[in-house]
């Protein structure tokens, strides 16, 4: 099927695979260069010399990093989110997507409902709204506001909207 689309069609995608390599690349070259720079030595960095590979190799700045508390801490709890917020989000999104995609199930209000859902992804009642809607849910100053919210976008912004 391949040899019947002929010699041109393999150039045009010849073109395109290279020419999206190139972009990714420079999308990836901004990655690389702050890798470089957090291996290269302090003098380096400050006279602006490093780029996409290191000067004056060392690891001291990973050495003080993982040596701090605080930066630990902070890795286990961007984990822990991440895990909770996954697990929220997909257990949500799963137990609110297969009704509503099943015509087959008697679902009254499910035009209603799906309705309410995009208008509140595509909308959002404001950040004002959103404050008083996680106080009066008690979640300001709990870490459970970092995964709740983000669980199901669309309803909770019509939880926004019905408490603000």
């Amino acid at each position: 099927m391949v040899g019947e689309r002929g010699l041109k069609y393999a150039i045009a995608d010849s073109i395109i695979y290279v020419t999206l390599a190139i972009l990714a690349l420079l999308c990836l070259a901004p990655f690389i260069n702050v890798v470089a720079m957090s291996v290269s030595s302090r003098l380096a960095v400050s006279a602006g010399s490093v780029t996409l590979w290191p000067i004056g190799f060392h690891l001291e700045n990973y050495n003080y990093l993982l040596g701090e508390k605080q930066f630990l801490r902070s890795f286990i709890l961007s984990v822990v989110r991440v895990l909770g917020g996954v697990t929220a989000n997909l257990a949500v999104i799963v137990i609110t997507a297969y009704p509503l995609s099943r015509d087959r199930i008697y679902m009254p209000g499910r035009t209603a409902f799906k309705m309410i859902m995009l208008f509140g992804m595509l909308f959002s009642g404001g950040l004002i709204p959103y404050y008083l809607a996680m106080r009066n849910l008690h979640l300001l100053n709990n870490f459970l506001v970092l995964i709740i919210p983000g669980a199901l976008n669309g309803s909770f912004a019509h939880l926004q909207r019905r408490t603000g």
